[in-house]
């Protein structure tokens, strides 16, 4: 158990009989309350018998609810991906950490309406998420959070940028600006957080 300063073992599985071809292993456990809190951590050692260095390869891991080991489930990506974007979602580049300058892969735009101050768009999740998340903006460029990139002519200027109205499908975004009408439009980058 991982509670942050010592480790309590509950439990020891002897796995024995290793060999050079692949094996299937599989151990259970009871989890407590206080293990859920606190974390498990899985140790591999390979005992007193193990002398001189050892190659250890370990392959589909698979941990889950149950009382017996199913078969080892290996999801397509798009799949494994949609799954997660429950929990996070944004419009950088798979990979990318947000606040990254980019070259604007990706970036939603807002076209300025050139009659008002204020003026927005609506940016919809990839997929619903499990709760309302926190949204954070960034400028493309720079990654610059809460504000804009802005390309046109005109003497508009961006004051703020927020993410108004979120919801599991989606978010607005309100742009203000001051400044006489322009033909501007407005770039950004977002993400989504919805983590337990």
């Amino acid at each position: 158990v991982d509670d942050f300063s010592t480790a309590t073992n509950i439990q020891n599985i002897v796995l024995s009989n290793f060999s050079a071809s692949w094996q299937k292993f599989t151990a259970s456990w009871v989890v407590s309350a206080n293990e859920e809190t606190n974390g498990i951590q899985l140790l591999i050692g390979g005992g007193a018998s193990v002398t001189g260095p050892v190659t250890l390869n370990i392959a589909q891991v698979q941990l889950e609810v149950g009382s017996s080991a199913t078969a080892f489930e290996q999801r397509p990506i798009g799949l494994e991906l949609s799954l997660c974007q429950r929990y996070y979602d944004t419009n950088y580049p798979v990979g990318t950490a947000p606040g990254t300058a980019l070259n604007f892969p990706g970036a939603i735009g807002i076209k300025d309406p050139s009659t008002t101050t204020e003026f927005e768009n609506t940016c919809p999740f990839h997929v619903t998420m499990r709760a309302a998340p926190s949204v954070t903006l960034y400028r493309p460029g720079d990654g610059v959070i809460n504000t804009v990139e802005e390309f046109g002519s005109g003497s508009k200027t961006v004051t703020s940028i927020t993410a108004n109205r979120i919801t599991t499908s989606g978010f607005t975004s309100v742009v203000i600006s001051g400044g006489s009408a322009g033909a501007k439009v407005y770039f950004y980058m977002y993400t989504a957080s919805a983590e337990l």
